[in-house]
């Protein structure tokens, strides 16, 4: 099942969908980045013609979200552990062994930011090939009932 949200604008097949967090999003502020409301805006592709204004749901698919979550989480983890690791075992081949462990997890982080700058510098390019978008799948309608609710919050 896909979330619920409501289109606040509209560009081209691209919609940008408001939508309120969830109780399985947690308290970690992630995707509103820090904001103080618990309201965030994604892009869309609008394949169902949705206008400014409705409520619409939408969702991502499971083989794009797992590729993305890959590519953020796993790829980073995976660089980061094998430089560390090539690092202690090279210096030590090296012969240095004194401040060995140290230059070991500099190493570490320092692959961490370059292998983060170089998935950032990728992310227009991913954007572009819409593999990684969420997509509207359809307008929903509300009953009397539900608009009331709706406009009170």
């Amino acid at each position: 099942m896909g979330r619920i949200g409501q289109v606040i604008e509209i560009q081209g097949d691209i919609a940008f969908v408001a939508m309120r967090a969830n109780a399985q999003c947690g308290d970690c502020n992630a995707c509103s980045m820090g904001q103080n409301d618990d309201t965030q805006t994604i892009e869309a592709l609008n394949e169902v013609n949705a206008h400014v204004g409705d409520l619409v749901e939408f969702d991502m698919e499971i083989p794009s979200l797992l590729s993305a979550a890959f590519i953020a989480y796993t790829i980073p983890l995976i660089t980061m552990v094998g430089s560390i690791a090539l690092s202690h075992y090279g210096l030590k081949a090296l012969g240095i062994e004194s401040n060995r462990d140290f230059y070991s997890a500099m190493t570490g982080f320092l692959v961490l930011f370059i292998t983060l700058k170089v998935i950032r510098k990728f992310d227009s390019r991913m954007k572009e090939s819409r593999k990684f978008m969420a997509k509207i799948s359809r307008i929903e309608e509300l009953s009397n009932q539900e608009v009331c609710v709706n406009v009170k919050r």
